[in-house]
């Protein structure tokens, strides 16, 4: 899915005062310690001889429980003065060490949680760009959160560009904040200010870095706050958009969360076209209504509302495997197996099916983590997949998808090469090569070759030369860790 970020530069005059103090005073808290690295030793060897030989306490041991403290104060206290860093992307905005008691310690904050938004004057200031004390530039930009905190950001310490950054970031991704009317005036003095300063507005490289990563869909995505079903269903946040559906984490009722996925036809596809893919949705939703499998995500409703079909999915919370790969590394080989048969067991319930399911879209994203370490699967994307062939915009993770789903003529197999390019991905960490038989050996060369040569097998090129079954792909796996049936 599509991310934009952009990281700011921001410390807050308290801490650089407090960033200038600690580095003019660090000789003597870190300094000084370290050229009398000889007492401090001697200290330990006196310190170890008081506590376990009833020994006095000599001078270099009082030394040594002295400077230790002291250097632990000091470098945490000048590693939180020294982060500068706001970093604000379509999920939220992420604010630098220095503010954590402003806002209760937690500086991730996602853009749904800013509540309200305010210009504060912080006093008279003197600008190097001659403009009067009301200007936006003399004013701070304060951001209270739903879920508790304010922060206070003086706009004096930003670039001025830095500042245009994170006004257009507010209106682009929180719209449903209160005073969110503020920001149109301050964009105005901003232009005006930018003008004087002869600097170039980065309004229209914004807006042409945001036409760039939504130009991926045909349809601009619900924002936060958004209801649905007459008011019943809220918008939380987007989890991810791509092709032709987004992805939401929303409350129904008030209480729980639930996944909302969201389809849509382009108004300028062929009749003919659309009504097969309308089919093809409502098709699909009756379909997946009938699942019932302990490790596939529950489809609670299907509703069709402006146009566009939505499925209501049970909400799995946890890590999918492209984020546990990304935050831990590839996986071992024990680990990677056990994972691939508990997805093997999922394939083969759905092509055991009657109708036989036929998942296309069988990923590393689409594959969680839960909370009870089972792999869930947590999507499906049958309809999309149809339009996106026949229109010649296929969106895909190109590295996972058989040659024959590239003809739009998906089989059970298909599912196969992409558990094959999956298996690869855990155990090397990179996505395999596209169209093409994988082999994690040649990556990871400690990789057993009996796994090797299964992998391989699920990812040839034609269908008649892959494993035979998601059954066969199981039996296979837990030959290779016969532990892995107890960790299923």
């Amino acid at each position: 899915m599509a991310t934009l970020e952009v990281t700011l530069k921001y410390r807050p005059p308290l801490a650089r005062f407090a960033f200038r103090v600690i580095t003019v005073l660090a000789p003597f808290w870190l300094g000084i310690p370290f050229l009398l690295f000889i007492l401090p030793l001697i200290g330990l060897g006196g310190l170890l001889s008081h506590l376990f030989g009833n020994q006095e306490l000599p001078l270099g041991s009082s030394v040594l429980m002295m400077c230790g403290p002291g250097i632990i104060v000091g470098l945490t206290a000048w590693l939180f003065a020294r982060d500068n860093k706001v970093v604000i992307s379509q999920q939220g905005i992420c604010m630098p060490s220095s503010l954590n008691l402003q806002l209760w310690g937690r500086r991730n904050r996602p853009w749904y949680d800013l509540k309200r938004i305010n210009f504060s004057t912080t006093g008279l200031r003197f600008s190097q760009y001659g403009l009067k004390d009301e200007n936006i530039l003399h004013k701070s930009l304060v951001m209270e959160f739903s879920s508790g905190g304010a922060v206070r950001i003086d706009l004096k310490d930003l670039a001025l560009t830095e500042v245009e950054q994170l006004i257009l970031a507010i209106e682009t991704f929180a719209p449903s904040v209160e005073n969110h009317n503020l920001l149109s005036t301050a964009k105005q003095q901003l232009g005006e200010t930018l003008k004087i300063a002869g600097i170039k507005s980065y309004t229209n490289l914004w807006e042409d870095e945001l036409r760039y990563r939504y130009s991926s869909t045909t349809f601009i995505p619900l924002p936060p706050g958004q209801k649905l079903q007459d008011g019943d269903i809220k918008v939380i946040r987007q989890l991810g958009f791509g092709g032709l559906s987004a992805i939401y984490l929303v409350q129904r009722s008030g209480k729980d969360l639930y996944v909302l996925k969201e389809s849509t036809v382009p108004a300028d596809v062929e009749d003919e076209m659309k009504s097969k893919a309308i089919e093809m949705f409502d098709r699909e939703a009756k379909i997946l209504a009938q699942l019932n499998h302990p490790k596939i995500a529950k489809v609670y409703d299907h509703f069709v509302e402006n146009n566009r079909h939505y499925l209501l999915l049970q909400y799995i919370h946890g890590e999918d495997l492209r984020q546990h790969v990304k935050e831990h590394g590839a996986m071992n080989q024990d680990a990677v197996i056990a994972s691939a048969v508990q997805v093997a067991e999922i394939l083969e319930y759905l092509h055991n099916g009657n109708p036989a399911v036929i998942h296309r879209d069988l990923t590393p994203e689409n594959l969680v983590i839960n909370d009870n370490g089972k792999i869930v699967l947590i999507d499906f994307g049958a309809a999309n997949e149809f339009l996106q062939t026949a229109t010649g915009t296929l969106v895909g993770k190109h590295a996972y998808i058989a040659p024959e789903q590239f003809r739009g003529k998906a089989t059970t197999g298909s599912d196969l090469y992409s558990l094959g390019g999956t298996i690869h991905f855990l155990l090397t960490g990179s996505d395999p090569i596209a169209l093409s038989s994988s082999s994690p050996r040649k990556v990871v060369p400690s990789i057993s070759p009996e796994l090797d040569e299964l992998v391989i097998a699920l990812t040839k090129a034609s269908v008649k030369e892959r494993v035979e079954s998601a059954s066969e792909a199981k039996r296979r796996l837990e030959a290779l860790l016969p532990i892995a049936r107890g960790l299923t």
